[in-house]
């Protein structure tokens, strides 16, 4: 794979380059009697009657490398010669076979192994490459159809310059400025052992990754350099081209020319229209110097931005210690919709901030290469990604303020926010859009002085990352004055549950400005998002933690003691299923150990380290999806017992080179019925790593006994790319099975999801919280209405956490259909406040729970003398009557 240089004939324009990429490998043998079936598809036989040799060789070797590689393979563009544009066009038609045509940058391979150790292929993740100067005599085999030759760079470019240190500062300084917009890293090598040209791959101490080498190619016009693809970045100068004997404008010929040939070693295609905008247009314009807008959108989309990797709050880029005024980020990007960078600051003084976030960009024509390569298709480079940005804590956990309304190609802006009454240690975060392309931006921080409250709001004790599932958590909370002193009758903390409306509640008063919050018991696998507001004597302004909420909140996890359920790393066969469409005719999912050796998409090993992953296909070579989709899907898991479940997995999914690349998608799909899928992601990025997901049931629909998982690669024609996918440590948790003393909000119903509210409370549902307040002395009427759906109707039982005075005698609830009560008797040992709905007030109303009327029903509740709070839950019984758990329910707090 190699990109050829050419000069253009004065009479075109004296100032014009142009390239032609040709099969390194050289003419071989076709098929039919001349060669000509090899390249029917593309080139007509009055064409192929016309060509040189050389062009028959060089159209023979293009196709069949694009056919066989299913990748971008070659780069051309020609002479704009009347007389050759049936030749041009069989050529084009060639290339695209295996070229991408993206509507913005044009690509193909980035580099996947180096000499240095440790750099991945991921992309938009960082290279070092390095690179030598081969010694005179060293061999260089035929590259385009030329004759092979012995290099003479050194004697050549030494009769221009006078001595290495010149020409060589002039390869420097192209390679600086790749290395100035993109994070490549240049190493020169000063050994090249002189082995055959690009018969070998870089080795640290012997020869470098990029190999620069000089001969004669095809004389004094035409062909000037060419170039390979990575993983091989070697050039070819033509060293009897009088070309580059002009050494005017600072040798802006030999630099461009360099920059150029190893855009192509880098992993770039040629570009239209050929307007002297963009360095790797096939003519070239000495109008510039390296690499312009288009270029470098190119270059961040392979190795990402000079900062990267600044995925992680552990990796953020460091922006120093600061005080007021502006500090800049520019010329940085997004490269895909995984990709979030970080940034840090350090503060001494108090201080507030405003930060901008600008994309970068214009709209211009931009396409693959054409014949003429006079168009493209119209690109708007500002408004690739619908970015958002946010500021944060000294944890990076605590949004402080976020900015996220604006589309695409406009600025976010995050208002003038007080980073808190302490200087410290803060971090902007910008995130990426839904887009799998890169876009370029700057930021803008904007730091002025900020006043502190009368008080901090500070936690002894720290803030939870978790809280245990089902209980209460207290949390405790001290005051520090700042000249003013809280109001104890005015401390509150607001509690979200799993993303629920806040619900306030008092806080107790410890004394001497500490107090006490506790955070309401929530159920296994949920969330909590809190804050706490207190209003200073003498004020009515309240002081928050965090100090911009509610737009900014704490948050923990609810984690409880998971169970097991399923677990597979695919060593054993655990009853998975592989479904394939009509028209697959390669890329079935096989479970085995990776044998592909990861160097065309694929990953060289499982997640997990156990040996054996499921793999699209799982041969070496040529295996990817083809044709249509594969489906794998996982055994039935049953979940009927378990209020709720977290399912993870690994998965791999490439499919960033072939024809048409970055085209084609991941699904991962579940359902508990067996028939009705639900989908969880459409995934297309291409990490180049394996990557972990996880997904709570019940934010879904409820547990059943027929949960089941579906992961679905696809590659339908006339797409073509390279599609390879894997995934392994499947793994299946559960929350233990409640009791009674569970009183979580979440779901109403049995098999019933929760887009759907069954419960209301004076006409009105109660929310994704399933939490309702209401206060009166008139009571309050509660409907529960049938299940929609194909979802199956339970009944429900009612208890009760009543508080202060408590009740000492039962009292009555009217149902729509006979009557029901609340009884002085303990629902749950351990907790005597906790009191049963019964059907009657018996001999024995403790006994054992009896299910209330199925949905619908309707309960009128009186205003009661003192304030309590029930718990609808939904009841699961066995088909004889006994009782196995009681699921999530609905909380209603009562006050007169």
């Amino acid at each position: 794979m190699t990109t050829t240089l050419k000069r253009s004939l004065p009479i075109v324009l004296s100032v014009l380059i142009f390239f032609v990429v040709v099969d390194p490998w050289g003419a071989s043998d076709g098929t039919g009697p001349d060669g000509y079936d090899e390249v029917s598809a593309v080139c007509p036989r009055s064409v192929w009657d016309s060509m040189r040799p050389v062009h028959k060789d060089m159209i023979r070797g293009i196709v069949r490398q694009a056919v066989e590689q299913r990748r971008p393979v070659v780069a051309a563009c020609w002479e704009a010669d009347p007389q050759n544009q049936e030749i041009v066009d069989a050529f084009n038609a060639a290339i695209t076979l295996g070229a991408s045509l993206n509507p913005e940058f044009q690509q193909t391979n980035r580099w996947s192994t180096v000499a240095t150790p440790g750099i991945t292929s991921a992309q938009g993740s960082p290279v070092v490459l390095t690179y030598s100067f081969v010694p005179d005599g060293t061999f260089i085999p035929s590259g385009t159809g030329e004759p092979a030759g012995n290099s003479n760079l050194f004697a050549w470019l030494n009769g221009i310059y006078g001595s290495p240190t010149i020409w060589q500062q002039i390869f420097a300084d192209e390679f600086a400025r790749y290395a100035a917009v993109a994070n490549i890293t240049y190493v020169f090598e000063p050994n090249d052992d002189g082995v055959d040209l690009f018969s070998a791959s870089g080795q640290l101490g012997v020869r470098g990754d990029v190999r620069i080498a000089a001969k004669t190619i095809d004389g004094n016009s035409n062909v000037l350099a060419y170039n390979f693809f990575p993983n091989n970045g070697d050039m070819v100068l033509d060293s009897a081209d009088g070309f580059f004997s002009n050494t005017s404008n600072n040798s802006r010929r030999l630099r461009n020319v360099v920059a150029h040939e190893h855009g192509h070693g880098l992993g770039f295609l040629h570009v239209c229209p050929s307007n002297g905008t963009k360095l790797m247009e096939p003519f070239i314009s000495t109008g510039f110097l390296g690499p312009q807008h288009d270029d470098i959108l190119n270059a961040e989309r392979h190795y990402g931005d000079v900062n990267e990797p600044n995925d992680t709050v552990s990796q953020a880029t460091d922006l120093g210690t600061l005080g007021a005024g502006t500090q800049s980020v520019t010329g940085v990007s997004i490269d895909d919709n995984s990709d979030t960078d970080w940034y840090k600051f350090t503060t001494t003084t108090t201080l507030s901030a405003q930060v901008t976030l600008q994309p970068v960009g214009f709209t211009y024509l931009q396409g693959p290469q054409t014949g003429s390569c006079n168009g493209g298709s119209t690109f708007d480079s500002s408004s690739i990604q619908d970015m958002s940005v946010d500021i944060l804590d000294g944890s990076g956990n605590v949004v402080l303020g976020g900015a996220a309304s604006q589309p695409a190609g406009s600025s976010e802006v995050i208002p003038t926010t007080p980073l808190g009454s302490a200087p410290g240690t803060f971090y902007v975060r910008v995130n990426p859009g839904s887009a799998n392309s890169v876009q370029l931006y700057n930021l803008t921080l904007t730091l002025t002085p900020f006043t502190p409250p009368p008080f901090d709001i500070t936690f002894p004790q720290g803030r939870p990352q978790s809280v245990p599932a089902d209980q209460d958590f207290d949390l405790d909370i001290l005051t520090v004055s700042n000249g003013g002193q809280p109001d104890p009758s005015q401390a509150q903390l607001f509690t979200s549950v799993d993303g629920g409306p806040f619900q306030a509640s008092p806080l107790l008063d410890l004394g001497g400005g500490a107090f006490r919050a506790t955070l309401p018991a929530t159920s296994c696998l949920g969330s909590l998002d809190y804050y706490i507001e207190i209003t200073p004597l003498g004020s009515a302004t309240p002081v928050r933690a965090p100090f911009s909420a509610p737009a900014a909140t704490y948050h923990a996890d609810v984690v409880g003691n998971l169970v097991n359920v399923f677990q597979d790393d695919f060593n054993a066969n655990m009853g998975w299923t592989v479904s394939n469409s009509a028209g697959l005719t390669a890329g079935a999912w096989q479970r085995g150990v990776p044998v592909g050796g990861g160097d065309r998409g694929d990953p060289a090993q499982d997640f997990d380290g156990s040996g054996s992953c499921y793999l699209t296909e799982n041969v070496d070579g040529n295996s990817d999806v083809d044709g249509g989709s594969t489906t794998l899907t996982s055994p039935v898991i049953d979940l009927s017992t378990y209020p709720d479940a977290v399912i993870s997995w690994a998965f791999w999914y490439s499919n960033d080179f072939g024809a048409n690349p970055n085209q084609d998608v991941f699904v991962t799909e579940i359902t508990n019925d067996g028939v009705n899928w639900v989908n969880v992601e459409t995934y297309n990025g291409n990490a180049g790593a394996w990557l972990e997901r996880s997904l709570r049931v019940s934010d879904f629909f409820a547990t059943s006994a027929q949960i089941q998982v579906r992961f679905t690669a696809s590659d339908p024609p006339p797409n073509g790319s390279v599609v390879e996918a894997g995934i392994d440590a499947f793994s299946v948790d559960a929350c233990p099975n409640g009791g009674l003393g569970v009183c979580g909000a979440g779901i109403v119903g049995f098999f019933q999801g929760g887009p759907y509210d069954v419960l209301f409370v004076n006409g009105s549902a109660g929310g994704s919280l399933r939490r309702v307040a209401t206060s009166g002395p008139g009571g309050y009427t509660v409907e529960m209405m049938d299940v929609p759906g194909l979802y199956t109707a339970m009944p429900f039982a009612i208890y009760g956490t009543v508080g202060v005075p408590g009740p000492n005698e039962s009292f009555l609830i009217n149902p729509f259909v006979g009557s029901m009560c609340f009884t002085p008797c303990a629902a749950n040992p351990m907790d005597p406040n906790l009191f049963t709905l019964t059907n009657n007030v018996g001999p024995d109303p403790c006994g054992e729970l009896v299910p209330s009327t199925p949905t619908p029903w309707q309960l009128n509740v009186p205003g009661l003398a003192f304030p309590y709070t029930i718990t609808l839950q939904p009841v699961v019984v066995a088909l004889g009557g006994t009782f196995i758990w009681v699921g999530n329910g609905v909380i209603i707090d009562y006050t007169p």
